[in-house]
């Protein structure tokens, strides 16, 4: 796609945020971009969702009233306790999924 947000998807977000805002948990708070694209309309996967916030930062976070947003990457962090004694993996491993942070 291009490098400009259609009417689609900006219609689609500013729909997500104002939920956020109705529900009064914007404030500062990390979503994970499944949660918060299950709330969009448009056909937005999580690769679009981190292009429009990396290239139309201002414009989406004005539409939340924020200074800023960011997409945070999500990671895998291993417990450092493997089975017999092995380093890696084990029960208390975390696996942190994409999310999105507002800062007002």
């Amino acid at each position: 796609m291009a490098n400009i947000m259609t009417d689609e998807e900006r219609e689609a977000l500013q729909t997500a945020i104002s939920i956020y805002l109705e529900q009064g948990v914007l404030n500062r708070v990390c979503s994970s971009c499944e949660k918060f694209l299950s709330r969009v309309s448009a056909s937005v996967t999580t690769k679009r969702l981190k292009f429009l916030i990396e290239n139309h930062t201002e414009e989406i976070a004005s539409m939340a009233g924020a200074k800023t947003v960011i997409y945070k990457t999500g990671y895998y962090k291993p417990s450092g306790r493997g089975a017999f004694g092995h380093k890696g993996g084990g029960e208390r491993a975390k696996n942190n999924p994409p999310s999105i942070e507002f800062i007002f």
